[in-house]
């Protein structure tokens, strides 16, 4: 990346003054491309975490080209999925759009940078896709690895005309961060790639996109068939304890081994990720009623909250559950994660009551 500095030099020495001065404008500034710079540094500290490298080169995208939204979004088929989101795009992750019918995919199949100043007047971008979310103006770039494009990383904003050339070659440059790190990550090919951004890192369960992206399935299939399904989110307790008193090496290793407790207790059709720091979610598919949904709760809280020993030292630790039903509750991710949210933390109110169980509003 330090060449980016050094080719700006002899461009700026040696252009006439008239290139010069629309180049200049079309070139990251100093203080730019020392933030890149920085992103770049920080990203060997994350080494073949995908995950964390895509967040990391998105906020940092997002703040230096001043858009209020960010999005990778990768090519898995003919679709292109939001793998890593930021700003006001954060509710959108796992998002599937069609390659045919979007700007992403034309940026996809013709491998170039896209700019969109006006989405109420570019025939390119889906007009009632762009309105629903308060999308006016964006930047595409695509992720290129050996001459083949991955996906994209795109910045937007609900104001027209938001972004300048500067913006466009700043993009670039993260762009290109991006896809070297898609590389470094995985050189096995694209299904590898898939399954390393859609895996979290630390315990090797799915991440929040793929949770996200398995829940809007299911619950697609769900309403055509008309079946039941069950949210439940969890917050690992006694986690702060064990940092404090082990440190956070002890803490990554209670969250593997509830990571592995909860893998241990779903079945083939269901799905479990890890979705935050001390945060994780279950789909449960094929619901009979609300009674099935407690009996499992109850053998997975039980399963959790068993102590963990760890170079002779034991920690306690368990989860806290809440739950939410579909299509009783809801019938869209958000609002199944909400009321499930809303009761996992009404669970953990009682669990540190004495003796109090936590009790279900079915």
């Amino acid at each position: 990346m330090l060449s980016c500095l050094n080719n700006r030099n002899v461009f700026l020495r040696t252009a006439s003054r008239g290139t010069y001065m629309s180049r200049l404008a079309a070139t990251p500034d100093s203080s730019q491309l020392l933030a890149i710079i920085r992103a770049q540094h920080d990203i060997t500290r994350y080494g073949l975490d995908l995950n964390s490298v895509m967040s990391l080169v998105l906020e940092t995208t997002q703040r230096l080209t001043g858009a209020n939204a960010g999005a990778i979004e990768l090519v898995e088929g003919r679709q292109m999925i939001y793998r890593a989101v930021s700003g006001a795009a954060s509710h959108m992750l796992g998002l599937v759009l069609d390659m045919d019918a979007s700007l992403s995919g034309t940026c996809v199949k013709s491998r170039q940078v896209l700019h969109c100043d006006d989405s109420e007047t570019d025939q390119r971008v889906d007009r009632a896709a762009c309105r629903s979310v308060g999308l006016r103006s964006m930047i595409v770039a695509p992720l290129l690895r050996d001459h083949q494009a991955l996906g994209v990383v795109k910045v937007m904003s609900p104001t027209p005309h938001a972004f300048s050339d500067r913006d466009i070659a700043v993009l670039q440059l993260m762009s290109d961060l991006i896809a070297a790190a898609m590389y470094n990550a995985d050189q096995q090919g694209q299904d590898k790639l898939y399954k390393k951004a859609s895996t979290d890192f630390l315990t090797g369960i799915p991440n929040r996109s793929r949770f996200m992206e398995h829940g809007g399935n299911a619950i697609a299939l769900a309403k055509r068939e008309s079946h039941k399904l069950a949210m439940l989110m969890l917050d690992v307790d006694g986690l702060k304890a064990v940092n404090d008193s082990f440190g956070h090496f002890y803490g990554d290793v209670a969250i593997q081994e509830i990571a592995s407790r909860i893998q241990s207790m779903v079945r083939q059709s269901d799905l479990a990720a890890r979705i935050g720091g001390d945060e994780f979610a279950v789909m449960l598919s094929g619901v009979h009623d609300w009674k099935s949904v407690e009996v499992f709760i109850s053998r997975l809280t039980r399963v959790c909250d068993r102590p963990l020993e760890v170079a002779g030292n034991m920690l306690d630790i368990g989860v806290s559950i809440g739950a939410a039903l579909y299509p009783k509750d809801g019938d869209s991710m958000d609002q199944l994660m909400a009321v499930a949210d809303g009761r996992m933390y009404e669970a953990k109110r009682q669990r540190k009551l004495v003796g109090a169980p936590p009790q279900l509003d079915g």
